[in-house]
């Protein structure tokens, strides 16, 4: 099965002309695309953030959009983030029902998390993935690819049923061990672009230390040691980190 992953674009206002930040990238999203390679999957990545050529955000993401879908053809068509991203999410869902409207939409991240119910109602994905997304999402590529369409069986994913009514199935926190997970793929994405060119146009405090900064997030971690009550991420999963080779 051929997936397109789209990372979200940064300080995404869609109509209006906006700044975008360069040096950030979603680990989650790269994540996935691991997984689903290591699962036998084709993977396809399309990262806007990579472009500056365009005056406003929804101009790229549409004409990118466009001809991504019309290259690679998808069969499945998966996006995510957090809350901050509802505008990215919502032009994106639409755009991709316009360009590819048999292809189902799988959404996650943050704004799944936090909201599972009405953000699925509201923008209507064909899927959603609540909690950490890699063993799911390949759980529902395989489906898909095998034409069985059972995923009632399928744990943390929400679809909708043959009443077009939502059914969420149950929350299952029992990941397989932190060190069995592939690692991210960053390759698809094209971040090595990233890093050599954009990096330079943002981080004013690293550029006044470093005469050529090369920024990236590095994640060796899952969830948070602490359960501070303020917090919108006290979920009751469990603080796990990847092992140390010795």
């Amino acid at each position: 099965m051929k997936v397109l992953l789209i990372a979200p674009t940064y300080k995404y206002k869609s109509q209006q002309t906006d700044l975008l930040s360069f040096s950030d990238f979603p680990s989650g999203i790269a994540y996935i695309a691991g997984a689903l390679k290591e699962g036998g999957h084709e993977v396809v990545g399309l990262n806007p953030n990579n472009h500056l050529n365009y005056d406003k955000p929804y101009f790229m993401l549409a004409n990118l959009l466009s001809k991504a879908i019309t290259e690679h053809q998808p069969d499945l068509i998966g996006t995510g983030g957090l809350c901050i991203d509802y505008p990215f999410l919502k032009d994106a869902t639409e755009l991709i029902r316009k360009f590819a409207p048999k292809t189902p939409i799988v959404l996650g991240g943050g704004i799944v998390n936090n909201d599972r119910e009405f953000i699925f109602n509201h923008l209507k994905p064909e899927f959603g993935i609540i909690g950490e997304g890699e063993d799911t999402v390949v759980k529902l590529a395989n489906t898909l690819k095998s034409g069985e369409n059972d995923f009632a069986s399928i744990d943390n994913l929400s679809f909708w049923g043959q009443d077009h009514e939502p059914i969420h199935t149950k929350v299952n926190h029992n990941y397989r061990p932190i060190d069995e997970r592939p690692y991210p793929d960053y390759d698809v994405f094209g971040c090595g672009e990233m890093i050599e060119k954009y990096s330079q146009a943002t981080r004013v405090l690293y550029r006044s230390t470093r005469l050529y900064p090369k920024l990236y997030s590095v994640l060796t971690a899952r969830h948070c040691p602490f359960s501070c009550t303020f917090c919108v991420h006290r979920s009751g999963v469990a603080y796990r980190a990847r092992s140390i080779p010795k």
